[in-house]
């Protein structure tokens, strides 16, 4: 007895062992059809999936609620606004490729090969960070900074052949867009300050051609501070025959 015990008991192990082998190799077999073998230091953050109209994809391993650029801060550098981000794969998804959000799939990334010091869309609330100039025209005391609510908002820009009108949803504002009050734009990470009530309206954001970054004095001005240039560290790397340049701040 305690032998048909003993062998049925291996020949159980035997065909649960079988089959834990046989769904890894099939989820291998998944992860590598769909993954780009130029990100391939994306696999321990995600996994790969194809999407119809987008191809392979990326999709990170987070919570129903979590969205790019919001875990980190911007940084001004040579090349303009950079996005710091505290993930570590940041260094590939906000600098490589587009990020594309739907309801069903949620945020996935779109591979790309440009570098980028960041890809998002801006919006300001008064209208004044893209022409500094005409600020100016109004001198001090056109605004209580101290007290101002204005804020400066981003959300990833989609690739040029992505649908964008779920950019303009009113159910999704605040699942596509980051908002946070201009002083605390540089030397904060935006997750902790981020703005959450009286967001613009979807007509307000519609209408919106401010698609451009906020100037480096605009912000000195708001904040009252001198906003040093930040020199990232640069690291090129080859990945699958492609050049990649690994920017990071030091």
């Amino acid at each position: 007895m305690k032998r048909i015990i003993f062998v049925t008991c291996i020949f159980v192990c035997v065909i649960i062992t079988g089959c834990m082998f046989t769904s890894r190799s099939v989820m291998s077999a998944d992860l590598t059809e769909h993954r780009d073998s130029t990100f391939t230091d994306l696999d321990n953050y995600g996994g790969w999936a194809n999407i119809s109209g987008y191809g392979n994809v990326w999709k990170p391993y987070a919570k129903g609620n979590w969205q790019p650029y919001l875990d980190g801060q911007w940084v001004w550098t040579d090349q303009g606004w950079m996005w710091d981000s505290n993930e570590p794969f940041g260094w590939i998804v906000y600098h490589y490729g587009y990020w594309q959000f739907t309801e069903k799939d949620r945020w996935f990334w779109i591979p790309g090969y440009d570098w980028a010091p960041a890809r998002v869309w801006w919006y300001c609330s008064h209208g004044y960070a893209g022409n500094f100039v005409t600020l100016l025209e109004y001198k001090d005391g056109f605004v209580d900074w101290e007290h101002s609510n204005d804020f400066i908002g981003w959300t990833p820009a989609p690739s040029p052949d992505a649908e964008i009108n779920l950019i303009y949803d009113k159910n999704y504002v605040s699942k596509l867009w980051v908002f946070i009050r201009e002083q605390n734009f540089v030397g904060q990470n935006a997750f902790e300050f981020r703005k959450t009530s009286k967001l613009p309206d979807i007509a307000e954001l519609h209408s919106s051609d401010n698609r451009h970054a906020p100037e480096i004095k605009y912000i000195e001005y708001v904040s009252h501070s001198k906003i040093d240039l930040v020199e990232p560290a640069r690291e090129e790397i080859t990945e699958a025959g492609r050049q990649l340049m690994k920017v990071t701040i030091r």
